[in-house]
């Protein structure tokens, strides 16, 4: 089917930032409108994790936004599993 959009991102908002932690598959597939401002930087896991160690003060708020990103998106999961599962209770016989 068509692709499903699942979120827009804003400036200094980053992706893919779970496989950087599980080492699991990518869980997504991203695509970016053509916006002349937009700039997209893409690591490897051993070179974002060798930036991390070599700089610890930006590793601290690196890993601060991400902890309060994936809160956001786990909270926002939450609600849509509480939303659909409400939904289907109202749809029962």
């Amino acid at each position: 089917g068509p692709p499903t959009p699942l979120a827009r991102l804003c400036g200094g908002e980053i992706l893919g930032e779970i496989s950087t932690f599980d080492r699991g598959p990518r869980s997504a597939t991203a695509s970016a409108a053509l916006v002349p401002e937009t700039r997209l930087v893409s690591w490897t896991i051993a070179d974002f994790q060798t930036y991390l160690s070599s700089r610890p003060p930006a590793a601290a708020s690196i890993m601060a936004a991400l902890l309060r990103k994936m809160g956001q998106r786990l909270r926002q999961a939450s609600e849509g599993i509480h939303t659909l599962l409400r939904a289907l209770e109202g749809s029962a016989p």
